[in-house]
């Protein structure tokens, strides 16, 4: 089993709320969706955020932590709207540049 647990709750907290949360709104949020106590899930919450904040997916200041898009999920929101132009375009995470290259 994972160490790394509640990603995907962590995430929909950011999205949902859009704005910078502490630690403690984020171990209630995963423990309301998911019928937990606040204690079961705050370990795995708090290990997920390090986690996250090593890696540069999640910014911390103050005890206040904030989602940071990467550079290649910002290029491709951006280049998204340009399919209505008829440009296409190829993303992929797994790109070496991280970046949006049209074709």
């Amino acid at each position: 089993m994972s160490r790394y647990l509640y990603g995907d709750l962590i995430l929909e907290a950011f999205m949902e709320f859009r704005r910078p949360m502490s630690m403690d709104e984020v171990v209630e949020y995963v423990a309301e969706m998911t019928d937990s106590t606040y204690l079961q899930v705050r370990l795995p919450v708090d290990n997920t955020l390090t986690a996250a904040w090593m890696h540069g997916f999640v910014e911390r200041n103050n005890d206040l932590y904030t989602l940071q898009l990467p550079d290649y999920a910002k290029d491709h929101r951006r280049h998204r709207n340009s399919l209505h132009l008829g440009r296409k375009h190829e993303c992929s995470s797994f790109n070496r540049r991280r970046r949006c290259k049209r074709l």
